[in-house]
């Protein structure tokens, strides 16, 4: 059984500026022999990728923000600095949502991301994961949660003001 609506938050420091093919923030199959990748599916369902956003995977591996499906326009990650990440999750709606410090990020609707799909937790999940990993690719965290439901803006922004305060 997999759990199809979920919210990802972490408040996380990054020591580099992403790498120019992103940096793989939330991955729930491909990663192990346990959940291996079905035809179509991407290495990563959320990456960090080289402008700073953080955007859900709707489109073909490898081909850069543009296979995001969503505009890549909103807060970005800065090097250096601690934010509030979240990646909020509901394929019974086909949808994901990325905040940055609270504030929406990107936006995605699309068939791919379906329940009981690569987007559908499964029992496991990698985090801050790359397969071809490099010292660029670390990571700092001081936060993690996995809520079972699909978080509103409302409740991300409450998150991100408590990991503020820590």
């Amino acid at each position: 059984s997999a759990l199809n609506c979920y919210t990802i938050t972490l408040f996380a420091r990054f020591a580099e500026e992403p790498p120019d093919n992103g940096f793989s923030l939330v991955s729930n199959v491909g990663f192990d022999s346990f959940l291996p990748k079905a035809e179509g599916d991407t290495d990563a369902q959320a990456v960090l990728v080289e402008n700073g956003a953080i955007a859900p995977v709707i489109g073909e591996e490898g081909a850069g923000p543009q296979a995001l499906g969503a505009d890549t326009e909103g807060p970005t990650v800065c090097a250096r600095e601690w934010h509030s990440l979240a990646f909020v999750v509901d394929t019974n709606a086909g949808s994901a949502r990325t905040y940055v410090d609270g504030a929406l990020s990107v936006e995605a609707q699309s068939t791919k991301i379906a329940r009981d799909g690569q987007f559908a937790l499964k029992g496991r999940v990698a985090l801050l994961w790359e397969r071809n990993g490099s010292p660029r690719s670390v990571a700092y965290v001081r936060a993690l949660v996995v809520h079972a439901r699909a978080l509103d803006a409302d409740a991300v922004a409450r998150e991100a003001a408590a990991h503020r305060a820590l």
